[in-house]
């Protein structure tokens, strides 16, 4: 849903008129998608039942597969689509003063800012893992980790960036994101019911009178 939120704001800018007018429904109802999905991870920590390390590979595992959803790093495509008018910057009001970019980075520009966002989103839910009264902290991997897209396709990288120099990276990669047993984990533990905690509502929320429809 994030990476959609980037994709349709790079759409939102576009000279085609019908695909700009589209754009903005699309992109409130990725904001509720949003809102729902970052609200659920902070009530699945406040549930004290999914271990901080368990959620750091379901981390890893997410955030390298999304950050390949951009494309390539330079890409021809991407450059053209720009210099037509189609599509630019996630940020491109903020970015149209400013002259001499590369277009042809336009995807990893855009790939950037989403990491930037999500880092700051960890961020954010390592102070309701603190509220729990642990310790442990979520990270972000770094850009270079699991990719199979651009520069860093393929290439050999542990979680926090460095080039690997073990034997089997495949036995790393299963030892940093969820495998059978992990799943099988969080199988067992939905089962019951105070795995999430509950969603709070507001207080007058049953006292909320609907408008009478004339």
């Amino acid at each position: 849903d994030r990476d959609g939120k980037y994709q349709l704001g790079m759409l939102a800018p576009s000279a085609f008129a019908p695909l700009a007018r589209s754009a903005g429904p699309m992109l409130r109802e990725e904001a509720f998608h949003l809102g729902t999905g970052q609200d659920g991870l902070k009530r699945i920590i406040q549930g004290n039942r999914v271990s901080v390390p368990t959620l750091q590979r379901y981390v890893n595992k997410w955030v390298s597969t999304a950050l390949d959803l951009f494309g390539k790093d330079e890409s021809s495509t991407a450059e053209w689509g720009y210099v037509w008018g189609l599509k630019g910057r996630f940020d491109e009001k903020k970015q149209a003063d400013k002259t001499g970019f590369d277009r042809k980075d336009i995807n990893d520009h855009n790939r950037n800012l989403y990491w930037d966002e999500v880092s700051a989103i960890l961020n954010k839910l390592n102070g309701v893992i603190a509220e729990t009264g642990r310790e442990e902290k979520l990270i972000m991997p770094d850009i270079k980790f699991h990719r199979s897209i651009g520069r860093y396709a393929d290439a050999k990288h542990t979680v926090d960036g460095q080039e690997f120099s073990g034997d089997d990276y495949d036995a790393y990669l299963k030892s940093v994101m969820p495998d059978e047993k992990v799943e099988q984990e969080i199988a067992d533990i939905a089962k019951d019911n105070d795995w999430i905690a509950d969603k709070k509502l507001p207080d007058d929320a049953w006292n909320i009178k609907a408008p009478v429809m004339r």
